[in-house]
């Protein structure tokens, strides 16, 4: 069974409480919501994103005027709500899947980043499971990512610079250097492909004789943040996912 819901767009209202949306306490920010509009100045608390990948972020579509009702909300136009709207309309076609985003897409953390693509989660780094299986799965699965967001670039002939050219992880003490050289050798009898570089290797490879030891994957890369969301918002319209902008949610 699928629930519907019913989006009630106040556009006015919703400025006037957008400065709000930080509030630290549920009980606390719903009292004062109610008030707001009398007590604060308006004001667009979502600052522009001005990074250099903003430069590449797509058009803005217009914001949500009018009340609609759909199968799906998606709060949010980054990485994570344009790609889970992209599969989850790809996959339920006969579903309604709306997106809201407060200002552009990728205006947040996706479009605010170190354009790293990397393997792995970040609480395995240098951390062994003791589950040689689990953790060859997720190096797996994120790799495959890497391989389904080229393919995704190809499918829609947009390129958002995906470079696997591997990367390295340095290790600025002998003693994180060691633990390193351990990890590797785990992964390694694992069927993981990284690679312990040593002092030398790192100097060469980097021109500084900084670091004690370093791990290297090549399975990780780059991109531009701001093409990989173009990549993803037209794939996501692609398929009939609406995307209101310029629609903060409040409460």
């Amino acid at each position: 069974m699928t629930e519907n819901f019913t989006l009630r767009s106040g556009r006015r209202k919703f400025l006037k409480t957008t400065a709000l949306a930080g509030a630290g306490s549920l009980a606390a920010a719903a009292a004062i919501n109610e008030f707001s509009p009398y007590v604060l100045p308006e004001k667009f608390a979502f600052e522009p994103n001005e990074s250099f990948w903003a430069r590449s972020l797509p058009p803005l579509n217009a914001p949500l005027t009018q009340d609609l009702d759909t199968d799906v909300v998606i709060i949010g136009g980054g990485f994570t709500g344009l790609s889970a709207a992209y599969y989850l309309k790809r996959n339920l076609p006969n579903h309604r899947v709306v997106i809201l985003e407060a200002r552009g897409c990728g205006n947040g953390a996706s479009g605010r980043n170190g354009a790293m693509l990397l393997t792995m989660t970040e609480d395995r780094y240098m951390q062994w499971s003791g589950d040689p299986g689990l953790d060859k799965r997720i190096y797996e699965l994120t790799t495959d990512n890497i391989t389904r967001l080229k393919n995704l670039s190809d499918k829609f002939r947009v390129d958002a610079e995906l470079e696997q050219c591997g990367a390295l992880q340095v290790c600025n003490t002998k003693e994180i250097a060691e633990r390193g050289r351990a990890f590797i050798g785990k992964a390694r009898a694992a069927g993981m492909p990284f690679e312990y570089w040593d002092l030398d290797k790192i100097s060469s490879a980097i021109g500084t004789s900084a670091y004690q030891g370093a791990l290297f994957d090549p399975g990780s890369g780059q991109l531009h943040p701001g093409k990989l969301v173009t990549l993803f918002k037209a794939a996501a319209e692609s398929v009939g996912v609406e995307i209101f902008e310029m629609t903060p949610v409040v409460h």
